[in-house]
């Protein structure tokens, strides 16, 4: 046949094609303005179903007030004066769901939007992430979108790299931010500056105002083209981890939350994709951010050593599981493939894929050590045995495929007794399996072979990811299945390396968190993007035209009917809404008069009572604690007798205002009387945190206030009660409050006082001493002095503990007892420590040059400093520097410590012994560890706690103890110290039960470094 006439043929063909659809498209151009007049009819068919409950409160509430944030893009903000973002696009949709008309109030900071949620002046706050404090006053739907934060540093700064490297710095972020919260949970040792919103916070690092900020990539992104701000980079992504945002309703309306729901419930996925890729698409990306993914990873020496012995890491993958990974022609491509380019640029060496037919054959190997890992694995306790899986760095929900007659499956009981296919091998069918041991399942080789055998009947379903069976049934033609059910569950997947060899875990671990969350939606838009296809079936479609116009013309006639009178009803239904608007805006109003003071705007009396008394019944419920401040100016009435009352109320505006401003969100401020305040703090973790508020408002009330040309300060005398210790009902609470007020009054003014002495003095004391350590190391107030360490058999002087004394002009001795849990809960000790560290090596080296030198020397490390930093490198840092050989240093550890057996603690230790120190385990016996427990850990030195030798030969439990404790200690070769030897009666046992080595006021109290040496020349 000739070209023509194969082009000939083709076009008749192809006109035919044309006149098909033009008179398939006829009916539809002639019926096309029909539709849009019954368009509102057929749109309910996607309308949400409420009950009875819901429908009377739309119709009682058709306005909804919505708190919008001004600054706070792409996700909720305002520009050009109109409000905008992802959530107001979810409103729109939320609003075509469910009917509620959305009236968004913007103008506020986010702190103050709280609190208009908590004063119920709105009704909705639109994206927020939840918090246990928030809930007191906030009903929250379930999360409907997820961001990632990073930790932004400037880029000049490469020593922040972990949460633990924050220690001690400070971290900006905006007032009533959650992540606030979480870090003064988690991390107390980070400073927190405060700021009004994210460019404040960026501003903050840029300047050096604050040492790092945490925010989500898209909004720091957003902020930095706005801006064209220079000189900022990503760090590292927070352990506060991957954040979901919720939308949240006032306490009182449970219901709206319901209705929240079922509109966010009915936004479809593609709707939602849309609005994801129009506010945070990888083309408003920072570029900072994506170059970070080929950034190496800061690998330890031992780790780098490893790697390099290593040369190449092999990984197991399962050969058809697309589109999250396929083996094709030996080649590695999918999700799987993506991330592997990511992570060998991390570690600097090649990743191999081994090939392999299965996924079963991918298991075998692994467990036979011929790969070292897999790159996309589901956690469970069969595959710990032989793997350490890291953090999940990819999540797919789980479904069933099934024949399209087949109803819509939500339970794992639905399909018991049937037969069920999954993929030989996946961790998946033991999940199932433990809970749901009826089900059947028919194990396959691959899911295009578990779909064929569904679309045969051979099965009944086959289970995989959402994302494999969409794959597989696009890919190879199974258009008679179907998605036929989804269970609620997920495959988190993330990379299990063998277990063998610990180190390959862990740095796989930190490449995971890495990996940027912009890098992962790039890789997800590229393998999981949603495809539309048209294929038109022209016989359905005659059939439905015919159908249709029948239906038309019915409609069209009774739509001429009803169109009027729904005109009608519509105008009476706007009409009823803008007078309900008005009406409820007037009761909102009279309200907040009733319930607010009128000078400063704060909570009345009564209004904080009916606060108090919801906080008080959530902590009795809860077991939490909360803290009442009782506020009284001191000098207050001088200012209104001598400058007049006009003066003192605009004095009273802005204290409460600028008091406001050293609260938290959580917290409530309220004006109770002329010039006496009261605040509410809820959900406190310690009896400390409320001095804390007290300093800082004693801080900001002396801060000079410039009213009418005059210049005013002032003082508060602060009472403060707890609750449960102090009463469980508001009324006793604000009274004991009251009288702890007027006992700081008693006290000289200006000042706080707890309702009970005893605390109030020991809390003073706490602070007293945190205060004057911070400068204790500057003020060269502390010294070391040394404890000898004797042979109990020979008397010759082995070494010396070296223990810290704290000597302060106002404070005189402090005892260590006292001082260090303060210096470890405030994170001093580790700048305390590492003084000690220098100064204990130094003395050793002093002593060396004597005539009686002696051999070792202790140095306590406390826990907080082995949670801080890379401790090995710093004291191998401050011994080469001193020129000190490790192996005279001996490293006291706590048995408490070592009880946490962590993969960190055994890692921190295995790094000291390489470099040579000596490790001690100080106060045995205390942890009721054993010694089969102790054995794993890398230790040289076992010290005996001083309350097992204090009451032997006399107590024989205490005798038996230590018997055992140097019995198993000497079968482990480890030495053993008795600490606390102050009779000679104590020291005969000892030597009987063959101790190596003993301390303790019987030989010497602790001395300077010059008596020392006098000591032990005269024990040579």
């Amino acid at each position: 046949m000739s070209y023509h006439s194969c082009t000939s043929r083709q076009q008749k063909n192809s006109r035919r094609e044309h006149q098909r659809l033009a008179l398939a498209i006829f009916p539809i151009a002639l019926f096309l303005p029909l539709l849009f007049l019954i368009a509102p009819a057929f749109a309910a068919d996607k309308s949400v179903s409420f009950t009875p409950e819901e429908q009377r409160f739309i119709q009682e509430h058709p306005v909804v007030v919505v708190g919008g944030e001004t600054d706070w893009p792409p996700f909720d903000f305002v520009r050009d004066g109109e409000y905008t973002g992802v959530a107001k696009d979810y409103l729109d949709l939320l609003q075509k769901y469910t009917g509620i008309t959305f009236k968004v109030k913007t103008g506020y900071t986010w702190d103050q939007l709280l609190q208009l949620m908590w004063e119920k002046q709105i009704d909705l706050l639109p994206m927020l992430y939840w918090s246990e404090q928030r809930t007191a006053y906030m009903h929250f739907t379930r999360p409907y979108l997820t961001v990632r934060h990073y930790v932004f540093v400037s880029k000049e700064v490469d020593t922040i790299r972990s949460m633990g490297d924050l220690g001690g710095k400070s971290v900006a972020i905006p007032k009533g931010y959650a992540q606030i919260e979480l870090l003064q949970q988690e991390h107390p040792q980070i400073r927190i500056l405060e700021v009004n919103n994210p460019l404040e916070a960026i501003d903050a690092v840029i300047t050096q105002r604050a040492d790092a900020l945490i925010e989500n990539t898209a909004l720091v992104s957003h902020l930095i083209k706005e801006n064209n701000i220079q000189g900022l980079k990503p760090a590292f992504a927070t352990e506060l981890g991957v954040n979901q945002l919720y939308m949240a309703v006032r306490k009182d309306w449970p219901v709206l939350r319901d209705i929240i729901q079922k509109g966010l419930d009915a936004i479809s996925f593609s709707e939602r994709y849309l609005i994801t890729n129009k506010w945070i698409s990888l083309d408003s990306a920072d570029r900072e951010v994506a170059a970070s993914i080929n950034e190496r990873l800061s690998l330890t020496p031992d780790e780098q050593n490893y790697l390099q012995q290593k040369k190449v890491i092999k990984a197991c993958v399962d050969p058809n599981w697309m589109p999250l990974e396929k083996l094709e022609k030996n080649r590695y491509t999918g999700i799987g493939a993506d991330y592997l380019k990511i992570y060998e640029n991390k570690i600097g060496i090649p990743i191999e894929v081994v090939s392999t037919q299965t996924w079963a054959q991918s298991v075998a190997y692994a467990k036979a050590r011929r790969c070292d890992i897999f790159m996309l694995s589901m956690d469970t306790p069969a595959r710990q045995a032989y793997m350490n899986i890291t953090t999940p760095y990819l999540t797919v929900p789980v479904v069933i495929a099934t024949k399209p007659d087949v109803l819509f499956i939500s339970e794992f009981k639905e399909i018991e007794g049937k037969k069920i296919g999954i993929v030989e091998g996946y961790a998946l069918a033991d999940v199932v399996k433990m809970k749901n041991p009826n089900i059947d399942f028919t194990f396959v080789p691959n899911s295009k072979v578990g779909l064929q055998m569904v679309a045969e009947e051979k099965l009944f379903g086959f289970i995989d990811t959402i994302s494999t069976i969409g794959y597989a049934i696009q890919h190879h033609f199974f258009g008679e299945l179907k998605i036929g059910g989804k269970f609620g569950i997920d495959w988190d997947l993330g990379v299990a390396a063998r277990n063998d060899e610990p180190l390959l875990g862990e740095i796989f671990e930190r490449a995971v968190i890495s990996v940027p969350e912009l890098a992962k939606q790039e890789i997800f838009n590229r393998w999981m993007a949603i495809k539309f296809e048209r294929v038109f079936d022209y016989g359905l479609l005659w059939q439905i035209i015919a159908i249709f116009s029948v239906i038309l013309l019915f409609v069209f006639y009774r739509n001429l009917q009803l169109q009027k009178h729904r005109n009608e009803i519509n105008n009476k239904n706007v009409e009823l809404a803008n007078i309900n608007v008005r009406l409820t805006d007037q009761k909102e109003k009279i309200q907040h008069l009733a319930d607010h003071d009128s000078l400063t705007g704060l909570p009345n009396r009564q209004n904080f009572i009916k606060q108090l008394e919801h906080a008080v019944s959530i902590a009795q419920r809860q077991q939490l604690k909360l803290a009442i401040l009782f506020i009284d100016l001191d000098r207050f009435k001088n200012i209104n007798d001598t400058l007049g009352h006009h003066v003192g109320d605009e004095m009273l505006k802005v204290l409460s205002r600028k008091l406001n401003s050293v609260l938290r969100g959580s917290d409530t401020l309220a004006r109770v009387g002329g010039d006496e305040f009261i605040v509410l703090m809820q959900a406190i973790s310690g009896d400390d945190d409320p001095a804390f508020v007290a300093e800082k408002i004693h801080a900001i009330v002396k801060e000079p206030i410039n009213i009418l040309e005059y210049n005013l300060n002032n003082t508060a005398s602060i009472g403060i009660a707890l609750f449960p210790n102090d009463g469980e009902d508001p009324a006793t609470l604000i009274k004991n409050a009251d009288s702890a007020m007027y006992f700081a009054k008693d006290e000289g003014k200006d000042n706080y006082q707890y309702y009970t002495k005893d605390l109030s003095e020991q809390i003073h004391r706490r602070l007293e001493l945190e205060h004057a350590l911070r400068n204790a190391v500057e003020n060269q107030e502390l010294s070391l002095h040394f404890q000898p360490q004797l042979d109990l058999n020979s008397g010759k002087v082995l070494g010396a503990e070296a223990l810290l004394r704290w000597n302060h002009p106002e404070l005189g001795s402090v005892s260590p007892l006292e001082f260090i849990p303060v210096a470890e809960d405030s994170g001093l000790i580790v700048d305390i420590g590492e003084w000690v560290f220098r100064n204990a090596c130094q003395e050793f080296l002093n002593w060396r040059e004597s005539d009686c030198a002696v051999e070792s020397i202790a140095i306590n490390v406390s826990s907080v400093q082995f949670n801080q930093g890379d401790i090995a490198q710093t004291f191998n840092s401050i011994i080469e520097q001193l020129g000190v050989d490790a192996r005279h240093i001996e490293i006291e550890i706590t048995e408490h410590y070592l009880m946490e057996h962590t993969a960190h603690n055994k890692h921190v230790l295995d790094s000291l012994r390489k470099i040579g120190f000596r490790i001690s385990v100080d106060d045995f016996g205390t942890g009721y560890s054993s010694m089969s427990y102790l054995k794993a850990l890398p230790l040289d030195t076992i010290k005996i706690d001083k309350s097992f030798i204090d009451d032997i030969p006399h107590d024989q439990n205490d005798v038996q103890i230590t018997k055992a404790i140097l019995a198993m200690s000497h079968s482990l070769d480890y030495t053993v110290i008795a600490e606390g030897i102050e009779k000679e009666e104590q020291l005969q046992l000892l030597r009987e039960l063959n101790c190596n080595i003993g301390q303790g006021y019987l030989f010497s109290k602790p001395l300077p470094s010059t008596e020392l040496i006098k000591f032990v020349c005269g024990n040579c």
